[in-house]
């Protein structure tokens, strides 16, 4: 698949243009059948449209074309733990990790999902590979600090929260879940205080957004 081809489809998807991102692939699968990176890029494209049994036959396509690649076994996993196959996406994610360790995303993905089928212990450890591998993704830490909340290592949540912060610190969501691991831990009442100050200095009220629709209801 030409790169600019995914930068293309990328940039319609971000102005909201996913249908038209999602013909233009069609075209060029029907121009390259069997080219798995478009078929990969196909099934992320259809996450946003809820096509999900599209989105998960493209992805198990190019998963079956390169089964040692581990972007389009990530992409798999994605596709299932959306549909709520929990089970199977964690193990499409840790063919994922057996073919390209190297890669943080699947790791990431299962520190997320990892303690939702009863393996926190397993989610810290594939925080930590995540982390490690991509110190300076806010995801990455933030997948960490939910490992570790879910295997009830608080303190240590919270300093990863706050590594997710300091990396992305326009992020609300970041901050807000930071706070909520805060209320759960051990940090003294007027350290709290201090942080949740400092949270709502950093988030200024929202404007209302502009009425485009004479009749709201």
């Amino acid at each position: 698949m030409d790169p600019s081809v995914w930068d293309r489809a990328m940039q319609m998807l971000a102005a909201g243009k996913a249908d038209d991102a999602i013909a233009m692939v069609r075209v060029q699968q029907r121009l390259r059948p069997r080219d798995a990176e478009l078929m990969n890029l196909m099934a992320v494209l259809l996450w946003g449209t809820g096509r999900l049994d599209e989105a998960l036959r493209q992805a198990e396509r190019a998963a079956a074309l390169q089964p040692a690649n581990g972007s389009f076994l990530n992409t798999l996993g994605v596709t299932l733990s959306f549909m709520g196959r929990l089970h199977d996406a964690v193990a499409a994610w840790e063919r994922a990790t057996a073919a390209d360790p190297r890669n943080p995303l699947a790791w990431i993905s299962l520190a997320g999902t990892l303690p939702r089928i009863e393996r926190a212990g397993d989610g810290v450890a594939a925080g930590l590979r995540g982390a490690g591998l991509d110190p300076g993704s806010a995801a990455a830490h933030n997948a960490l600090a939910s490992a570790l909340k879910n295997a009830g290592r608080m303190d240590e949540a919270i300093e990863a929260a706050r590594e997710a912060v300091r990396i992305a610190p326009d992020d609300a969501r970041l901050r807000s879940q930071l706070l909520l691991f805060m209320n759960y831990g051990s940090m003294p009442a007027d350290a709290l205080a201090r942080e949740h100050r400092s949270f709502g200095a950093a988030c200024p009220p929202a404007r209302p957004a502009a009425r485009t629709d004479p009749d709201p209801d």
